[in-house]
């Protein structure tokens, strides 16, 4: 895991670095000057109020936590993924274990995490679905409609596949726990049963789900 972390570290900073010099250094800055420090700290508000609910929908499938522990534990986690130069992955995994270290035992984070990415995934799926309506709508004689609409469909399967191997995939599970654990999951005692354990608790409050994926789908 280490080494999947340096690699992908050194990935980041290498596609940082051709971005930039693909745009060009001037025109890089030119944009950070346009955008100034008004509307800088706007956009820093902007996502900030999209945090914050996002926090919720993650404590909503937590009762026990505090909520600002859990907006903090998912800023933590969006901070990684988009501003360090690691993949997504990396800030699901860094994510949970900032929740863990607000005394949540570490299944819990990462079974959390695990439900929460998913109801994400689920709530993109109607949005995405309104976006094509809208596109169609305002371009009724587009060619690419169809093939968005079987891009939206492989992604509904995908997300059903995923839910499955929630549900019954054992050895997949002890892969994602592996993951996700990075170590700490030893310590804990994350395994597969115990992480298929945690999953079950989390879905079978079926409100908090649902909670959780209204806000993810208004966010």
């Amino acid at each position: 895991m280490k080494l999947f972390s340096i690699i992908t570290a050194i990935a980041g900073v290498a596609v940082t670095a051709l971005l930039v010099a693909w745009f060009g250094v001037s025109a890089v800055l030119h944009a950070i000057r346009e955008v100034g420090i008004v509307g800088f700290a706007a956009i820093c508000a902007l996502h900030l109020g999209l945090i914050i609910p996002l926090g919720i929908a993650w404590k909503a499938l937590l009762p026990d936590v505090a909520l600002p522990w859990a907006v903090w534990a998912r800023l933590v986690r969006d901070s990684v993924a988009e501003a360090l130069p690691m993949s997504q992955m990396g800030g699901y995994v860094v994510g949970a274990r900032a929740l863990s270290l607000t005394g949540v035992p570490w299944s819990v984070a990462a079974a959390s995490t695990i439900v929460d990415v998913t109801l994400e995934f689920f709530a993109q799926l109607p949005y995405t679905a309104l976006g094509l309506a809208l596109f169609v709508w305002l371009q009724p004689d587009t060619q690419l409609a169809r093939t968005m609409l079987v891009g939206l469909m492989v992604a509904a399967v995908a997300a059903a596949a995923f839910t499955t191997v929630q549900y019954r995939g054992y050895r997949y599970l002890d892969r994602i726990s592996g993951i996700l654990g990075a170590g700490w999951a030893e310590r804990g005692g994350a395994g597969a049963a115990v992480l298929h354990s945690r999953l079950t608790g989390i879905y079978r409050h079926r409100s908090g789900v649902l909670f959780s994926f209204a806000l993810h789908f208004a966010c």
